[in-house]
C-alpha cells in the first residue's frame, strides 16, 4: 500500500487518530493563513489535507475563540458559533487536499476543527481522525482581547463573572455593572462617570492568556449590563483601554414583595403577606350583629387590610344575591331593598355569610365573614 503522508500549511497543527487506536490509520491536517490587521470581515481560505486508509468524508469547521474542538461532528454542528468551512471526500491510499473559504465577521483567533468519518450517518460517532488548527483573523499575532461571562444571579446575592482573553503586557482588568445599561463607554474613566455604574474588583494579571473568575455584588432586580475593560498596568499615567467586553443579564428577585417568603412558594408573590404562605390576611372591624330597620337597609363591612386592594363582597340573602365592591380601607356597603327588608322584619334574626375577595396586583385573596341580622 502507498505510504501515508501528512501535508501541513501555515498555522501549527495538531493531528490525531481515532480515540483508542494504537496507531492512526487515517491522518488529517487543517490550516489557514493569517489575515492582515483590519481586513475584516474576511473570506478566510482553509486547507484540509487527508490521507485515508478507507473511503470516508471530511468536515471542517471554524469557531471564533473556541477553546477546543467538539468530540464529534454532530456536536460541532450544534455549537452556535461554529461555521462549517468545508466538506470533502477521503480516498483510500491517497493524500487529498482541498481548500474552501469561511466567512469571518469579527477579528480574533478562530479554532479550526477537521474530522474524518465514514459517512454522514456517522456524525454522532467518534471520528476516525481529528485535527485542530488556528487562524488569526484581522491580527497577525494575538493582541489584546477580553470576553466576559456571567451566569444567572439573584438579587441580594453575589454576581460571579469570568474574564477570558489575552494581553500583550501586564493586564489590569476592571468590571462595571450598570442596571438597565444600553452600552459600554469606550474608556474606564467615562464608564465610571455614569451614575448607576458600579465598579467590581480590579484584577492584575501577567501578560499572555488569562482566565479570571471573581465576584461583585448583584445590582437590583431586573436587566443589567456588565462592561469589562483591559488596560496595561504600566503606571498610573496610562489610561489607555486596549479591549472592551460586554454582556447583559437579568437579576432575578427571589422575594419580590419582601415578606420573607420566596416567590416559588409564595401564594401571593406580588403582595406583602404573612408567613408561611405569603398572602396578607383580612383585618375586619365593626360588629358582627347588625340591626336592619326600614331606615337602615344596608349591611356594612369594615376592613382595613389588605389596604389598597380591590375588594368584592357577595352574599345570598333570603334567595336574593347582593354584591358590592370598593377599595379598602373604605367601608363596603351592601344595599337591601325595601321589600327584602320587610321580609327580614318577619324574622327575629337571620345569619348571613359574606364572601369577600380581594385582588392585590396579580394576587387574589379570599375570606368569609359571618354576621347576624336582627330586626
Amino acid at each position: 500500500m502507498q505510504a501515508k503522508t501528512l501535508v501541513a500549511f501555515g498555522a501549527a497543527l495538531i493531528t490525531m487518530g481515532a480515540p483508542g487506536a494504537a496507531q492512526a490509520a487515517d491522518q488529517i491536517a487543517v490550516s489557514a493563513p493569517a489575515t492582515p490587521l483590519g481586513n475584516v470581515p474576511a473570506q478566510v481560505p482553509v486547507t484540509t489535507t487527508v490521507t485515508a486508509d478507507t473511503q470516508g468524508i471530511t468536515f471542517t469547521f471554524a469557531e471564533r475563540r473556541a477553546a477546543n474542538c467538539a468530540p464529534t461532528v454532530a456536536e460541532m454542528e450544534g455549537r452556535p458559533g461554529a461555521t462549517q468551512a468545508d466538506t470533502g471526500v477521503a480516498t483510500p491510499g491517497e493524500t487529498v487536499q482541498h481548500t474552501s473559504n469561511f466567512s469571518a465577521g469579527n477579528p480574533g483567533h478562530y479554532r479550526l476543527c477537521a474530522y474524518v468519518i465514514d459517512s454522514v450517518d456517522a456524525k454522532t460517532a467518534p471520528p476516525r481522525a481529528l485535527a485542530e488548527g488556528d487562524a488569526a483573523v484581522g491580527e497577525a499575532d494575538r493582541g489584546d482581547d477580553v470576553t466576559v461571562e456571567v451566569p444567572p444571579a439573584t438579587a441580594g446575592g453575589p454576581l460571579t463573572y469570568t474574564l477570558r482573553g489575552h494581553s500583550t503586557d501586564r493586564a489590569k482588568l476592571r468590571v462595571f455593572t450598570e442596571p438597565g445599561g444600553t452600552d459600554c463607554a469606550p474608556t474606564v474613566a467615562q464608564q465610571a462617570m455614569r451614575p448607576l455604574a458600579r465598579t467590581g474588583q480590579i484584577t492584575i494579571h501577567a501578560s499572555g492568556a488569562f482566565t479570571v473568575t471573581s465576584q461583585t455584588s448583584a445590582p437590583k432586580a431586573g436587566p443589567y449590563r456588565m462592561c469589562a475593560y483591559l488596560e496595561h498596568d504600566v503606571g498610573p499615567s496610562d489610561t489607555t483601554t486596549y479591549a472592551v467586553a460586554t454582556t447583559t443579564g437579568v437579576i432575578t428577585d427571589l422575594d419580590r414583595d419582601r415578606d420573607g417568603v420566596r416567590n416559588d412558594v409564595d401564594r401571593c408573590p406580588d403582595t406583602k403577606g404573612e408567613q408561611p404562605v405569603g398572602c396578607p390576611t383580612f383585618t375586619f372591624l365593626g360588629k358582627t350583629t347588625l340591626k336592619i330597620t326600614p331606615r337602615t337597609r344596608a349591611i356594612f363591612l369594615d376592613a382595613v387590610e389588605p389596604r389598597g386592594c380591590k375588594v368584592t363582597v357577595t352574599t345570598r340573602l333570603l334567595g336574593t344575591r347582593l354584591t358590592t365592591s370598593g377599595r379598602l380601607p373604605r367601608p363596603l356597603i351592601l344595599r337591601i331593598s325595601k321589600s327584602l327588608a320587610q321580609r327580614l322584619a318577619r324574622k327575629a334574626s337571620t345569619k348571613v355569610t359574606l364572601n369577600v375577595t380581594a385582588v392585590c396586583g396579580r394576587s387574589t385573596i379570599k375570606a368569609t365573614r359571618r354576621i347576624t341580622l336582627k330586626r
